[in-house]
């Protein structure tokens, strides 16, 4: 496994294996600060919320369905979502 630092805040991960996932960590600082996320339901949007939630930032989403905010906040709560990277 390859494991560099970009930037300052940045870990990138890269395992030697065949595996192609790379593991990108941005730790922006925000453990216990709070954030909006517009259109945070689905795909970039619920992928930032994932993120900021996963540094211990309370986040707030908001999206046209009320049923795919319901299913992210769900998600989000759940101890199913592991946000440990």
């Amino acid at each position: 496994m390859f494991l560099f630092k970009w930037w300052a805040n940045v870990t990138i991960q890269i395992p030697f294996s065949g595996s192609r996932e790379i593991l990108i960590k941005f730790e922006l600082g925000l453990a216990g600060k709070k954030a909006v996320v517009v259109a945070g339901a689905r795909g970039i949007g619920r992928a930032t919320a994932e993120n900021l939630a996963g540094e211990g930032t309370d986040v707030a989403i908001c999206a046209r369905g009320k049923d795919d905010v319901q299913q992210a906040v769900v998600f989000l709560a759940s101890p199913a979502a592991s946000f440990s990277y």
